[in-house]
């Protein structure tokens, strides 16, 4: 700013937004050199920026490679970039971030050919490795409440080649039994949230009561730029006792056959310097959950 203290720090912020600016409009090879001209007393200085913009770069074609199951339409869909648009290099590190995301692959690169000889027309090429499209877990426990339990759990990713993963889990034990069968879009339509639909049937022996539960849920995770995400999430429950394994007079009314509706909204901000070890920053979390018992109704 005319008339400031002169700080490098924001002149190397200043150069960066304008190589931003620049990157966004196709000039992927501009560069940008600040230079300082202090007039004779050396307190004044007339900042110039030395703007080479280079031609304008166009992508010529996309090549995938490594695919088996996987449609094209799904990596085409997630990484947002088609031929004929505009090479922005921060779109490629994007695409490679969502093809990610999507969890069926073990490995992703995105290889912008001709970007090392400067052209103006740029081959991608996408290379993928897939991972193991079908993954089962058995593990087994024991706690104080539910005594002994074991469970399975079958997952099968990328389903007829969508990105799409469906999963069957299964808990068993003397005092508590659960299935679920969850379907999850780890992206839809190429945005960048989530979608989950489970549907579940429990059976759970307590002291006092036997009950049987079943019912789903769908929900969803959106994030805003990298600091801000949002979701929601609604459930519906029927749960019926079995009276006579029940102390209905010990009960009350704290427990009842009943149908409950459970819906949450979420909404977090994280500016932590590091997601699994932070050393500082902010994590906020903000949750609203409003229960409707709908056999009220």
């Amino acid at each position: 700013t005319v008339g400031k203290n002169f700080s490098a720090e924001k002149l190397n912020k200043a150069k960066i937004r304008i190589l931003d600016l620049l990157q966004s409009q196709g000039y992927a090879y501009a560069t940008v050199e600040p230079v300082l001209e202090k007039d004779t007393t050396g307190h004044l200085a007339k900042i110039i920026f030395d703007v080479s913009l280079g031609p304008v770069v166009h992508v010529r074609s996309i090549t995938l490679d490594g695919t088996l199951i996987t449609r094209d339409k799904t990596i085409l869909n997630n990484i947002k970039i088609k031929a004929g648009d505009l090479f922005i290099y921060q779109k490629l590190l994007e695409a490679q971030l969502n093809l990610r995301k999507l969890g069926i692959f073990s490995s992703v690169k995105i290889t912008p050919i001709g970007f090392e000889a400067l052209s103006d027309q740029i081959d991608l090429l996408v290379s993928v490795i897939e991972r193991k499209s079908i993954s089962v877990n058995v593990r087994g426990g024991f706690d104080s409440r539910y005594l002994a339990t074991g469970e399975v759990n079958l997952t099968k990713y990328n389903i007829f080649g969508s990105g799409r993963q469906v999963s069957l889990r299964g808990i068993g034990g003397p005092e508590y039994d659960r299935g679920e069968l969850t379907f999850f879009s780890p992206r839809v339509f190429g945005a960048n949230w989530n979608l989950t639909n489970q549907y579940f049937g429990e059976y759970l022996a307590e002291p006092y009561y036997t009950s049987s539960s079943y019912g789903g849920l769908i929900s969803t995770l959106k994030k805003f730029g990298s600091r801000w995400t949002f979701g929601f999430r609604e459930q519906v429950t029927r749960t019926d006792l079995y009276e006579s394994e029940s102390d209905l007079v010990a009960l009350g009314n704290s427990v009842y056959d009943n149908t409950l509706n459970e819906f949450q909204l979420t909404a977090s901000y994280d500016r932590r310097d590091n997601y699994a070890d932070p050393q500082k920053g902010v994590y906020v979390v903000v949750l609203n959950e409003i229960n409707t018992s709908l056999s009220d109704l």
